[in-house]
């Protein structure tokens, strides 16, 4: 007998717990809206002049450093980037770096800028990206 009602209150409690989550939805109910597909409004961004700060900010990133030969091969063998611009630097003094290249590759137009301090025999990759071309050549 007392089997019977721990029997009878846990499928009691099964049924009450069952119709407590399920909820009749009418399809109908889901026709109602006039544009059932909603295409996303482009934002409006408006225009503004920038405000130009008289102050500098400096950024914060890491940069990858190495040995000017590492470097060097490393953009060559494994992204197949050549010279391409060349800039040295006698005018700063206090400037860490005192030359600068473009390595390009000359097929997918992918680059690298790299910062070099020669005197320490390290450049540093500060930049990287895709479709490098002279002003001139581009249509």
């Amino acid at each position: 007998m007392k089997t019977l009602h721990y029997v009878i209150i846990i499928a009691l409690s099964l049924l009450w717990i069952a119709y407590a989550k399920a909820q009749t939805v009418n399809p109908d109910s889901m026709l109602n809206n006039d544009n059932p597909i909603q295409t996303p409004e482009a934002p409006v961004i408006p225009d503004s002049t920038p405000e130009l700060s008289k102050e500098w900010v400096q950024l914060n990133r890491g940069v990858l450093c190495n040995s000017i030969g590492m470097v060097r091969e490393m953009l060559k063998t494994m992204r197949g980037q050549i010279t391409w611009a060349a800039a040295g630097n006698s005018i700063s003094t206090g400037d860490p770096f005192n030359a600068m290249i473009i390595v390009r590759n000359p097929e997918t137009h992918s680059y690298s800028v790299v910062l070099m301090r020669t005197e320490s025999n390290i450049a540093c990759i500060i930049a990287t990206g895709v479709g490098l071309e002279v002003l001139g050549n581009q249509n």
